[in-house]
């Protein structure tokens, strides 16, 4: 900024402004210098010119220049303000990279379709030996029905699923065996003479007994015998003195194959026959009333899924039901095969006794031809269901 002239330098500005006018333009343009120059305490000399000299030296007066103003006290520098601190910027929060998509589950091979499944071969047919029959089932003359040499073939009891299982397990055992304790088990024995039961709940399994008594097996209800079950078991009367291979109620044969005694078996009260066979029954004497299965009395008696073979055209019967000694009750025959006697089947009462109540007689085949007068001899009245019986043939047999 320039600094105003003192009151000196003005005044000496006035009378060089005089001169000037005296002088021409000289000493004014001087002026305007020294005006015009910044901060210049010094003014220009003013020349005096005397008349007729004007440019003479000596004539000249210099004006003392004004003494410069003291320079300004430089102001304090302003203390430099401390330097903000730096405030650390903040850490850019981590952006999480992208997950990457995930790749694309490769199709699955489309399962190998399975292979067929071979289908089984057919099981093979069981082939059923033929067995020797005896002469009693058989006609003397004439064809022999298949179903009495080989009844397996045809769904009935024979040879081959019926008796001992299993004759390599055999011991041997002489004479008469008594069965007395409750529950006690008879099993892979050879017995010749008689078996004699007096207790409850026995067992006998896989037995055969060579029967040399009346009975190959004695049920002795006087001593308490029941509940017996005979199972997997054969009775071969020997000789001429079988009588009946079991004997007389409260038992289940099952499986049990009878021959060559004179009744298969007798049968009473609680008494179960099935899945059996009895065939070859003895005609030693020839008067014997020959009977595959006996009942004289009793009641609860089943009889099903047998094969009963009497004698062919020879008294008596495959299934005999006389009440003689006491009423029959409540008794089912049902599925078996019945051949031989003077008929195929008795249901009757005789000597005072009223006939057979309660029963039913289902479902059987009976071999035509093979007893003398028929398939079914009834007497007194009894009282007895009959459906679904027929011959070989599928001929459906009444009553």
């Amino acid at each position: 900024m320039p600094v105003s002239p003192s009151v000196p330098l003005r005044r000496a500005l006035a009378l060089s402004l005089a001169a000037g006018l005296v002088l021409g333009g000289q000493t004014l343009t001087t002026t305007a210098r020294a005006e015009a120059a910044p901060k210049t305490t010094v003014a220009a000399a003013t020349k005096t010119t005397t008349p007729g000299n004007g440019n003479s030296k000596a004539n000249r007066s210099v004006v003392p220049a004004p003494e410069p103003a003291p320079a300004p006290e430089p102001a304090p520098a302003p203390e430099p303000a401390p330097a903000p601190e730096p405030v650390p910027a903040p850490a850019p929060e981590p952006v999480p990279a992208p997950a990457p998509e995930p790749a694309p589950a490769p199709e699955p091979a489309p399962a190998p379709e399975p292979a067929p499944a071979p289908e089984p071969a057919p099981a093979p047919e069981p082939v059923w030996t033929p067995r020797q029959a005896v002469a009693t089932d058989l006609p003397a003359t004439g064809p022999v029905p298949e179903v009495l040499l080989v009844p397996e073939k045809y769904g009935f009891p024979g040879p081959g699923n019926t008796g001992v299982t299993d004759p390599s397990k055999l011991t041997v055992r002489e004479g008469r065996v008594t069965l007395g304790q409750p529950g006690q088990v008879l099993e892979n024995v050879l017995v010749r003479g008689q078996v004699v039961v007096a207790a409850p709940d026995v067992v006998i399994r896989n037995v055969r007994i060579e029967a040399t008594y009346e009975w190959g097996i004695h049920v002795n209800t006087k001593f308490g015998a029941r509940g017996l079950l005979v199972q997997d078991t054969e009775i071969v009367g020997q000789g001429d003195t079988c009588i009946a291979g079991i004997a007389f109620a409260h038992y289940t044969a099952r499986r049990v194959e009878v021959t060559n005694c004179d009744d298969g078996l007798r049968i009473g009260t609680s008494t179960t026959v099935e899945d059996s066979f009895v065939h070859g029954l003895r005609k030693s004497r020839g008067d014997e009333h020959n009977d595959a299965l006996q009942a004289t009395g009793g009641t609860n008696i089943h009889i099903r899924n047998n094969t009963l073979i009497g004698v062919w055209r020879r008294q008596t019967s495959a299934v005999f039901l006389q009440a003689i000694f006491e009423p029959i009750d409540q008794v089912v025959v049902e599925g078996n095969l019945l051949s031989g006697g003077s008929y195929n089947l008795y249901v009757e009462g005789v000597q005072g006794q009223p006939g057979p109540t309660n029963v039913t007689v289902r479902d059987n085949r009976f071999v035509e031809q093979s007893a003398i007068y028929g398939f079914l001899r009834t007497q007194n009245s009894p009282q007895l269901a009959w459906s679904g019986n027929t011959d070989l043939t599928g001929r459906v047999i009444g009553r």
